[in-house]
């Protein structure tokens, strides 16, 4: 017997988790749109949980480490994304580019976007939290000082633990594991970019986290099982959450493949 079949709802009820899952699926698909803009401010501002109580447990996690509580994600999202930016622009600059190092002229010359597919998504039985799997193939374009570009094709899962913060879905936990990116026009056999030791783009954009380890091993794309695909579940447990307490040990087992690669 299943979890639907032990689980009974009325017709009011099952409404309003229906809704419930419009409503994560559009929350999700704002933030594309917002990263696509570089609108990361924004993206926390209005996407993310605002009460204090989950402020401090917001959580951000990529292949090398979690960022944890709203503040600390802002710094390395947003504010050291923006220095960065700024020193990205003032070299193009002063290479000759007829362009004003402002605010307004961060990010000139490059694009991105991350496109958020294929939605598999829980909301709990006591309808206060919800957790959900997506697939996010994409793109990153970065402007260099010589006019030329680098271009990155990507590919990640992204996970969540969601939460109805006075009445709205909020992200609380979010999760978002590299599996592969390449640079463009190369062989992807021959490719020098590794995820965890090599020359990384993308981690060099989020500086030190808070809690460095390995999150998810994109050596054996999704071998060491995570983020795991999401079940139906009754009530929030930190246990099988998408937050550091959450993530699997070794001693469990999940990481049998990644200890082995790591000694490679």
């Amino acid at each position: 017997m299943n979890y639907y079949e032990t689980r009974k709802y009325t017709d009011e009820e099952l409404l309003v988790r229906i809704l419930d899952k419009e409503e994560i699926k559009n929350l999700m698909a704002r933030r594309a749109f917002y990263r696509a803009n570089q609108q990361r401010r924004r993206e926390l501002d209005e996407l993310w949980v605002a009460t204090e109580e989950y402020r401090k447990s917001a959580s951000y996690g990529r292949n090398w480490g979690y960022y944890v509580g709203l503040d600390s994600i802002r710094n390395y999202y947003v504010t050291e994304f923006e220095r960065k930016q700024t020193a990205a622009l003032q070299a193009i600059a002063d290479a000759g580019a007829d362009v004003a190092v402002t605010p307004e002229n961060l990010g000139w010359g490059c694009s991105s976007f991350h496109e958020t597919t294929t939605p598999m998504l829980y909301i709990a039985g006591d309808g206060k939290t919800a957790r959900g799997l997506w697939y996010v193939p994409g793109q990153e374009t970065i402007m260099q000082p010589d006019g030329s570009a680098k271009c990155y094709w990507t590919m990640d899962n992204m996970s969540a633990d969601f939460v109805k913060e006075n009445g709205a879905w909020k992200i609380w936990h979010l999760v978002v594991c590299s599996d592969f990116f390449v640079e463009a026009g190369t062989d992807f056999q021959e490719g020098t970019l590794d995820p965890l030791t090599g020359p990384d783009p993308f981690r060099e954009e989020f500086g030190t986290p808070d809690i460095p380890m390995v999150v998810h091993n994109p050596r054996y794309n999704l071998g060491d099982n995570y983020p795991a695909m999401p079940l139906p579940y009754e009530t929030y447990t930190t246990e099988g959450s998408l937050s550091p307490e959450g993530h699997p040990r070794p001693a469990e087992g999940y990481y049998k493949f990644m200890k082995e690669g790591l000694k490679k």
